[in-house]
């Protein structure tokens, strides 16, 4: 896949993503004018309970890791500074998606970045490759 063909995919993730935040739909259920108290364990104390564990070495406050798309798309460095912030505030893990585009065609598309290490310096941060991309091209030397 050519640069601008793979940069404009992860460029409508992103579109697909925000637009459906935006929208609202266009006839009431109105079940939005209800919310309900979740009380399932009544006899526990939320409070005794520890929730924390570590990855790879690293703390964290929870076994949560945030999970998204935006590993290629340039516009997604301001997405993924701000849930770095996020991840680190709340001691949860990071994964910024795939690093497909900085495999492919480098540069500043690169996802993953010592930025995001600087924000978020004490939770784990990952990225994935698709197996797919391993047998194509330079494969495990790339």
């Amino acid at each position: 896949m050519h640069e601008t063909e793979l940069t404009t995919r992860k460029n409508e993730h992103l579109d697909q993503v925000l637009a459906t935040l935006r929208t609202r739909p266009a006839v009431s259920n109105g079940f939005e004018a209800v919310r309900f108290e979740h009380c399932a364990l009544p006899e526990l104390d939320l409070a005794q309970v520890d929730l924390s564990g570590s990855l790879f070495g690293k703390p964290l406050a929870a076994p949560l890791l945030i999970s998204s798309m935006t590993g290629g798309a340039q516009r997604a460095e301001a997405i993924n500074r701000h849930l770095a912030e996020a991840a680190e505030a709340l001691g949860i893990a990071l994964a910024v998606g795939s690093q497909r585009v900085a495999l492919e065609a480098g540069g500043d598309d690169a996802g993953l970045s010592r930025e995001l290490r600087r924000l978020a310096p004490s939770v784990p941060l990952l990225g994935n490759i698709g197996a797919a991309q391993l047998v194509q091209g330079d494969g495990l030397d790339q």
